[in-house]
């Protein structure tokens, strides 16, 4: 409703005083150490670095599309309980938990789920994400729930659980989120964002289809970092479908449609037509390239199974 988006606004406006004064005032420093600390940037890995101890042993799929793919890791984050006056939602904590469900039955993701997490939390588990990962990999990222851009320095920003409206110190910086994203070593890398004003994460450049390799193996060899947000820089309207936001709702749609392997941008199309049906708001699907996107890349959604 028109009312949550104006109560968030008026909410925050101390926050953003503080971030027109000083953009960088959320941004985080890179890690000195080798840790997964919450108030850093983990350090991009050597090639040769061994994966973590908690990370060496590969499950094997009884079935893949895809098996040159090693590993597969979501990490699905939900905001739905916020303080002071920014106000509550209430889908976004059942949007990741049953994305989770279908990343985990249909696609084979080991599924990391952040319910109501606050900033630290979620740093630490994207440090995590970038100190186990290998090239062979293939990582989802998600966040839903609120989202702000400073309009004066068009700096887009998560509002995580805790997240004090005047302070925004405990907000994450879309700088921060792309610099995570280029440390990550896996080729195969999507983040997926539902919140208002998500479209900033994905205006560097439009992925174009007919850019994309058409083997899928072509693919793989690339870099490929990728952005599915919800809609562009406008606010994300909040009526829902059945008890989820309109965009997670087709979202899960599609993942079900998905029955061997299918290009990111083939599922966006058609991701887009379903939401533009439903409410006036675009989807946007866009190439990370300041975090190393290569052209002719694309985020492959693929099925496998494990006993």
């Amino acid at each position: 409703m028109v009312q949550v988006r104006e109560q968030k606004t008026q909410a925050v406006e101390n926050a953003i005083r503080l971030l027109e004064q000083n953009p960088g005032i959320a941004d985080l420093k890179p890690c000195a150490g080798g840790g997964a600390a919450g108030d850093c940037i983990a350090v991009r890995p050597s090639p040769d670095a061994p994966r973590s101890a908690d990370a060496q042993t590969l499950r094997v799929p009884k079935f893949a599309n895809l098996p040159s793919i090693e590993r597969k890791v979501a990490l699905l984050i939900g905001i739905g309980e916020y303080e002071g006056n920014i106000p509550k939602l209430a889908s976004p904590v059942k949007d990741v938990q049953e994305i989770g469900k279908l990343y985990r039955e249909q696609l084979g993701y080991e599924v990391r789920m952040l319910p109501n997490a606050d900033k630290a939390t979620i740093v630490r588990e994207l440090n995590r994400l970038i100190l186990e990962s290998k090239a062979n990999d293939s990582i989802t990222v998600m966040y839903a729930g609120h989202g702000h851009v400073v309009e004066k320095t068009q700096r887009g920003y998560w509002i995580p659980a805790k997240a004090s409206a005047d302070d925004p110190t405990q907000w994450i910086s879309n700088q921060d989120i792309a610099k995570a994203l280029e440390n990550m070593p896996a080729k195969q890398i999507m983040l997926v964002s539902d919140s208002c004003y998500s479209g900033t994460l994905a205006r560097e450049a439009k992925i174009e289809k007919a850019e994309v390799m058409p083997d899928p193996q072509q693919v793989l060899a690339r870099r490929s970092v990728t952005v599915l947000s919800s809609g562009g820089d406008e606010p994300v309207p909040d009526q829902g479908r059945d008890g989820h936001s309109v965009f997670a709702w087709h979202f899960m749609q599609q993942l079900k449609n998905v029955k061997d392997v299918s290009n990111g941008v083939n599922l966006f199309e058609q991701l887009s037509e379903d939401v533009k049906a439903d409410i006036p708001q675009i989807p946007q699907y866009g190439a990370g390239l300041a975090s190393g996107h290569q052209r002719g890349g694309d985020y492959l959604f693929e099925v496998r199974h494990y006993e």
